[in-house]
């Protein structure tokens, strides 16, 4: 009886211990997985989002400005033309 109990004491340590490896082993693709998404999503970010970001704000400042001076160079040269006349 005693035999039988120890034997049965050792596979359900040998068990454990293998569930454990096993468990412990998915745990660390999970964090690796998780560190690699992070550090591709930062890498994404640095090199493509700000710059874009960037560009995009710079097209739209260069838009808004192209209207003002525009008119600028028409008032610019409708005193011009007024001042000759006079």
């Amino acid at each position: 009886m005693e035999n039988n109990n120890e034997i049965m004491n050792e596979e359900v340590i040998e068990t454990t211990e293998e569930i454990v490896r096993a468990s412990s082993g998915n745990g660390f693709r999970k964090v690796a997985g998780i560190g690699l998404a992070m550090i591709a999503g930062g890498l994404v970010c640095k090199f493509v989002v700000e710059p874009g970001v960037a560009r995009f704000k710079a097209w739209k400042k260069m838009r808004q400005m192209i209207p003002q001076t525009d008119n600028f160079e028409n008032d610019f040269k409708e005193d011009i033309v007024e001042d000759s006349e006079e």
